[in-house]
């Protein structure tokens, strides 16, 4: 994202802007295509805020970068908003209306507590996973890297350093899922120690170098991170987006497009479920909007830090796709994987 739109959106006073991921969006300077997701948001924004003065902000790439295609920005903003519209706009998270679906998030700096995917256990043994996590984060080496960022941040004053270490270490969590070939799939989160961006970038960018040793069923490799097409999640693959499974969904699938107009050219993702965005059928188009509400802990989605850039991370690259679905064994997960814009 550009570092000025960053900087325009943190420079409104508080509690007036809103960021909306819409769903199945990809960066595009078609200007008849961007005005009409520009205008679904606005009345969708309008019936959920009850106001009208505020406005609609597409994305835009930082000025002579050259990035790939994949890493050109998709987060929307919504300025002028009253308090109270903020509030609304937040009380679910997730929003879809048979013309649009979209995400909202609240413009702040929380840290992100997905730390990555990894590959390469051979069973769903969520056990020897965890031991396997724990034998690096209890490392030497490894304790005081966490010691020294817990001793620096506020959250911790006052702790000893020890506690405070185990107290992040405690909070790991795994979530493990089987695609429909057959491979397990591990996401892995915990606490951040610090609060400071750089930090944790460097922190996390050293156990995405490592292997994950279980000696029992494999060896966990870090996937390579890609980030879901549809809700731009990175816990789950594109094609296990678990928001078109939620109830009230009114589409788009994910791959489709965010008016279904891909839905033909993408239909490997999902072929027995068909588009369900209905048309109306002469109802208020923003009457009743549904979907689960979905926490960011939940999805795995992040708002632009003031002080940030398009992330990558290091990990061993899944060659080939998944087959579609998965199987028995926790189904996708909607980790707080979060990407930085």
């Amino acid at each position: 994202m550009a570092t000025d739109w960053v900087r325009e959106m943190w420079s409104d006073p508080p509690h007036s802007v809103v960021f909306v991921d819409v769903f199945n969006y990809r960066y595009t300077e078609d200007d008849a295509y961007n005005r009409r997701i520009a205008d679904n948001i606005r009345r969708g924004i309008e019936y959920i805020a009850e106001e009208s003065d505020f406005d609609v902000v597409p994305p835009e790439p930082e000025e002579g970068a050259r990035v790939r295609a994949r890493d050109l920005p998709t987060l929307w903003a919504i300025r002028g908003l009253t308090p109270n519209g903020v509030t609304r706009a937040l009380s679910r998270r997730t929003w879809s209306f048979p013309t649009i679906s979209f995400h909202t998030s609240p413009r702040s700096t929380t840290m992100p507590t997905w730390l990555m995917m990894l590959e390469g256990f051979l069973n769903g043994n969520e056990r020897n996973i965890r031991a396997a996590i724990l034998r690096v984060l209890e490392e030497t080496e490894m304790r005081d890297w966490i010691g020294r960022l817990v001793a620096a941040n506020p959250e911790f004053a006052g702790w000893p350093v020890d506690r405070a270490t185990d107290a992040i270490i405690g909070t790991l969590n795994i979530q493990t899922m089987q695609l429909g070939n057959g491979n397990y799939v591990t996401n892995v989160f915990i606490r951040s120690p610090t609060r400071d961006v750089r930090e944790w970038r460097r922190w996390t960018a050293e156990l995405r170098t490592r292997r994950y040793r279980s000696f029992a069923n494999g060896t966990g490799r870090v996937r390579y991170v890609a980030v879901c097409g549809g809700c731009r999640g990175v816990s789950h693959p594109m094609h296990l987006c678990p928001f078109p499974r939620v109830r009230g969904w009114n589409g788009p699938q994910q791959g489709q497009g965010v008016f279904g107009e891909r839905a033909r050219e993408n239909s490997q993702y999902d072929p027995s479920v068909t588009d369900t965005r209905r048309a109306g059928r002469g109802t208020h188009p923003y009457r009743n909007p549904s979907a689960g509400r979905q926490s960011d802990h939940e999805h795995g989605r992040s708002t632009p830090r003031r002080d940030a850039r398009p992330g990558r991370s290091s990990g061993s690259s899944s060659r080939g796709r998944d087959s579609q679905g998965s199987r028995s064994g926790g189904g996708p997960s909607r980790g707080s994987g979060r990407r930085h814009y």
